[in-house]
């Protein structure tokens, strides 16, 4: 991408009717039958943008920067200020959808397909923060309950045993 600078987070809080960068342009440039692209494309109007699908779609998700970005779309990408709706970025900027990013030089974005998304020097990352984990494992270790009676309740309402 070129240098300049720009917005990065879900592109769908910055994309306005009416713009140079709408939704509806947007969905038809990434949307092909059930796939989303992802990748840097160009709209039919000559604007371009970068756009990559999460690991795991909505939420909220963290970058080496330290900064957060929740999404609503299922993707994070960027696109040059000079494109967007200044107050619609103003109100995405302050609701704390996103953030401005200034590109001094060229820059690659990228996604390598384990959840981390990358737009210049900022890397988001969308899957797993620690693969030793087993998100399958479920069990309760009852040696860590302080106290097992701290989870149960009588089934009488009014207190009494009979």
């Amino acid at each position: 991408m070129k240098a300049g600078t720009y917005f990065v987070g879900d592109l769908c809080y910055v994309a306005e009717d009416g713009t140079q960068f709408n939704w509806c342009d947007v969905y038809r440039t990434t949307v092909s039958g059930h796939n989303v692209l992802s990748g840097e494309m160009k709209l039919p109007n000559g604007v371009y943008f970068a756009m990559y699908t999460t690991l795991y779609g909505d939420g909220c998700y963290n970058s080496n920067t330290n900064d957060e970005f929740p999404v609503d779309s299922g993707s994070i990408g960027c696109i040059e200020l000079a494109y967007l709706d200044m107050f619609v970025v103003k109100e995405a900027i302050t609701n704390g959808l996103g953030v401005i990013v200034e590109f001094e030089n060229d820059f690659e974005t990228g996604s390598d397909g384990e959840g981390n998304i990358t737009i210049g020097h900022v890397v988001i990352c969308t899957g797993d923060l620690d693969e030793d984990e087993d998100d399958d494992d479920y069990s309760w270790d009852e040696d860590e309950d302080e106290d097992e009676d701290d989870y149960s309740w009588d089934e009488d309402e009014d207190g009494d045993d009979d």
